[in-house]
């Protein structure tokens, strides 16, 4: 692991400058642009939240931070690289 960390800060603006470029590339045509990477996760958190936190009434403790981890770890997986 100690290897990992030393060789990625080694290339570390190798791997800013490429996600740079896979950001630019990926919001390319959007109006809002990186902001949207950050509002979709929020948003879809926001809107689940309430659903089953009000209407089915669950109390469970930290429950939005659970829906976002797991919301953004199923978006991560599920979408495919932009790099192919």
């Amino acid at each position: 692991m100690k290897q990992f960390l030393k060789e990625a800060y080694r290339y570390r603006e190798l791997l800013g400058e490429l996600v740079r470029r896979d950001l630019r590339v990926k919001y390319r045509r959007s109006i809002l642009g990186y902001l949207w990477s950050l509002l979709n996760p929020l948003l879809m958190m926001t809107v689940i939240s309430l659903v089953f936190s009000y209407m089915f009434r669950f109390d469970i403790e930290n429950y939005p931070l659970y829906l976002l981890t797991g919301q953004t770890l199923f978006n991560f997986f599920q979408s495919p690289p932009t790099w192919r």
